[in-house]
């Protein structure tokens, strides 16, 4: 497996491990890296019985078969997987601050790897909290550091992901943000700590439609049917409340790989999109309005 970790901390910034030269090395030209954020309650040191350790490990302690780096197909010379380790424990409203040191510390982080793995395209993926700390991060980079940026039931202010939306690094890349109906209890108590409630949040995007940025809501039936034309396949969601199913509905980290790998087009998704909104307008039944 080939997952790469990067301890931060308040002091020091991230630390690029020795390994991290030879895993560059062994990768073939061209092939992608893939920043992976955890969100709330995941600390250092890491600990074993801290449930988010399962979506950076391996088989055999992921049990759950639900590690990132194996399921996003990121192994031997095809990618390289850097786990992004923060303070994300204590209280929530504790590791919502934190989140904005650790943005800090990533930025510097994405500008190291863009001096020594220059020709590598770079995806970062944040989840929850990591969400912030991912697009925060956007803000104190070049344009075209970054390729890809993929929000996982993201919890960060709407204003704030506007500011950053329109800083030079996120211009140059697609931003993938992944919502769903079955998130709404963690996004009401997300609206409450950043404030303004639902209408403070950017669960559903953005105000302004921006070119690069895709709202993904994976159980709306037009985005299910567009991803099942381009030959992804969700399987219906098996709880109604679910903070992680952003990475554990069977078949969406398949999407994720294939945007990582450019195998799919982010030109192509929104099309895709497009259409199967409109035929579903299309075909609905007409609701008539009795005065």
């Amino acid at each position: 497996m080939a997952l790469v970790t990067i301890e931060y901390d308040d002091c020091s910034g991230p630390k690029l491990p020795a390994q991290m030269g030879v895993a560059l090395k062994g990768l073939r030209p061209g092939a992608p890296l893939c920043v992976l954020v955890h969100g709330y309650i995941l600390a250092n040191p890491w600990e074993r019985d801290c449930p988010d350790t399962h979506i950076f490990a391996p088989p055999p302690d992921n049990t759950a078969n639900l590690g990132w780096p194996q399921r996003l197909g990121l192994a031997h010379d095809v990618g390289l997987a850097l786990s992004f380790r923060w303070n994300a424990r204590g209280t929530l409203r504790a590791a919502y601050r934190q989140a904005a040191p650790a943005a800090v510390g990533l930025a510097r982080l994405l500008a190291a790897l863009e001096q020594i793995a220059p020709n590598h395209p770079v995806t970062l993926i944040g989840h929850s909290l990591g969400a912030r700390v991912v697009m925060r991060a956007l803000e104190g980079l070049s344009a075209r550091s970054v390729s890809n940026v993929i929000l996982l039931h993201a919890v960060i202010p709407r204003s704030e992901a506007e500011r950053a939306a329109q800083s030079p690094a996120a211009q140059g890349c697609e931003i993938l943000n992944v919502t769903s109906h079955g998130n709404i209890l963690f996004d009401i108590g997300a609206g409450i700590l950043v404030g303004g409630g639902l209408n403070g949040l950017f669960r559903c995007g953005l105000r302004a439609a921006l070119p690069h940025w895709i709202n993904l809501q994976i159980d709306r039936a037009p985005t299910r049917a567009a991803l099942a034309a381009l030959g992804h396949h969700l399987a219906p969601p098996d709880r109604l409340i679910c903070h992680y199913g952003a990475y554990t509905r069977p078949g969406i980290l398949d999407v994720y790989a294939a945007l990582i790998k450019g195998a799919l087009k982010p030109s192509l998704l929104r099309l895709k999109i497009a259409h199967a909104r409109t035929k579903t307008e299309l075909t609905a039944p007409v609701q008539l309005e009795l005065h």
